[in-house]
């Protein structure tokens, strides 16, 4: 029986595309739930959230950091972009267009960007250092033994003490 191989690349790459799917339906589905400044705002921040996954998809080996700073940057350009009439008038083309590009220059949303791509991506930075720390705690216990001796070692007892 032949077992398929599923590629690193896709290993790496699934828990941000699955990250980016759940926040991409919390954030359509926010509006529908709440309405207002709440919806807006929230909306505004998972925008960048969703912005972060999406440069974690493609670029799975990126710092935390960085990634969170393209989405930022991404999110400022497009907000920035409303300044143009571009984006108002493909938004009223399309309900799609008016979702990924807005409409109106607002202020406010850039700090919502970076409240949506900041705790992500300091939630991801956390959670990299707690992985590593444990492995290489694992990694130390695994070399000393259980009982202290080194990997495959006996443990020793001096009898000088007894």
């Amino acid at each position: 029986m032949h077992v398929a191989r599923v590629p690193a690349a896709l290993i790496a790459r699934a828990p941000a595309g699955i990250a980016a799917t759940v926040v991409l339906v919390l954030g359509l589905s926010i509006r529908h739930v709440t309405g207002g400044a709440l919806a807006k705002d929230a909306g505004d921040a998972l925008y960048a959230t969703f912005a972060y996954f999406v440069v974690l998809l493609v670029r799975p080996a990126l710092a935390p950091w960085r990634a969170g700073l393209v989405a930022v940057a991404f999110c400022w350009a497009v907000e920035c972009a409303q300044l143009t009439p571009w984006p108002a008038e493909l938004s009223r083309q399309s309900v799609v267009f008016r979702l990924a590009l807005g409409s109106r220059f607002n202020i406010e949303d850039l700090l919502w960007y970076l409240v949506g791509a900041g705790v992500p991506a300091a939630l991801t930075q956390v959670s990299l250092r707690v992985a590593r720390s444990t492995s290489s705690a694992r990694a130390n216990q695994s070399s000393t033994g259980p009982n202290g001796g080194g990997a495959g070692q006996p443990l020793t007892v001096d009898k000088s003490v007894q």
